[in-house]
């Protein structure tokens, strides 16, 4: 038996209220409110001209969870609107248990790729051409590719095999499209400014999201949200509580990204959401697309970080290691 009950909640265009679908449980309750607030947020700071905005941003996946549950949830949310023209988005989603889990979080995108998949292309259709009832039992026959309790494990464990066979070079060119980049820099310096203070106060909790580059959606692999959340861990030399992403590998503008948050996100954040660019405290950018010199940006690395981050035969496996060793 598959590790996911499926679910779905918000509006469509096919019917005047909330569509729900076995949409029951605090994280679907929690992701309902944070969606809440998060509109409230964005009519407060744009006023009349957020909706627009709104309706024209990217669909996202997303893991979210919620602190002392038994239960996290996997999945897409598109923004949308009912008949009457009222915004709020729709998600399709797994509500996946824990304990069957058999690996860390971060593991939940490689595990349920085959379903986010899925629940995209359901998303983009937003129930078009169907009544309430007919889209309703569409869902009740779909058959959708839920994994075992086994695949977790299996997925980390070829996540180990990614890291011992990539090389850094290879990554980070393939990240940002040379192995000496600005942002390569950039990515590691802001981390260890934001992480180190947390580490020294044994704090797991951010105010806002730490917003990570992603390969590009043709890799056909999901280990860089992984390794973005493994190095988080081990540059906090612990490992990071109730995180909870977003992410886009293929957005109609811009570069692919994760936002990624250490505990609950916060309401403005969903602005993001709608303005992956907005700056103002809903997500700190680690690697900015800002024309800045090579040698300057290296010049403020610490000797040590910038000895590991300048070789390039080094694998991943042994990149994580050298850098959780930092003090």
């Amino acid at each position: 038996m598959g590790n996911g009950t499926f679910g779905c909640f918000g509006k469509l265009p096919i019917h005047s209220d909330f569509i729900r679908f076995r949409a029951t449980g605090e994280e679907v309750r929690a992701l309902d409110q944070w969606l809440q607030e998060g509109i409230l947020a964005a009519q407060s700071r744009w006023g009349k001209k957020w909706e627009a905005d709104y309706l024209q941003a990217d669909p996202w996946n997303f893991v979210f969870q919620v602190e002392g549950t038994d239960a996290f949830l996997i999945g897409t949310l598109t923004p949308s609107r009912d008949q009457a023209g009222r915004s709020y988005p729709f998600f399709f989603f797994l509500r996946v248990d824990r304990k069957r889990f058999a690996a860390p979080i971060q593991f939940a995108p490689m595990t349920y790729a085959p379903f986010l998949e899925q629940a995209g292309n359901l998303a983009r259709s937003g129930g078009a051409g169907l009544r309430l009832k007919e889209f309703l039992d569409h869902l009740e026959r779909l058959a959708l590719p839920i994994p075992d309790d086994r695949a977790s494990a299996v997925d980390q464990e070829a996540y180990q095999r990614f890291l011992a066979g990539e090389k850094a070079e290879s990554f980070w060119s393939a990240l940002f499209g040379a192995f000496e980049h600005p942002r390569k820099y950039l990515t590691d310096q802001n981390l260890a400014a934001i992480l180190g203070p947390m580490r020294r106060t044994a704090s797991n909790r951010l105010g806002f999201g730490l917003r990570f580059p992603l390969l590009p959606s043709e890799k056909k692999y999901n280990e860089d949200l992984s390794l973005w959340v493994d190095l988080v861990g081990r540059m906090l030399k612990r490992p990071p509580a109730a995180v909870n992403f977003f992410w886009n590998r293929a957005p109609a503008k811009g570069a692919p990204w994760m936002m990624l948050f250490l505990g609950p996100p916060s309401a403005k954040s969903f602005l993001s959401l709608i303005q992956p660019e907005l700056d103002g405290g809903t997500a700190y950018d680690l690697a900015p697309e800002t024309a800045v010199d090579l040698s300057a940006v290296k010049g403020k690395s610490d000797a040590g970080r910038r000895t590991i981050l300048e070789n390039g035969e080094m694998p991943l496996a042994a990149f994580l290691e050298a850098m959780g060793r930092i003090e």
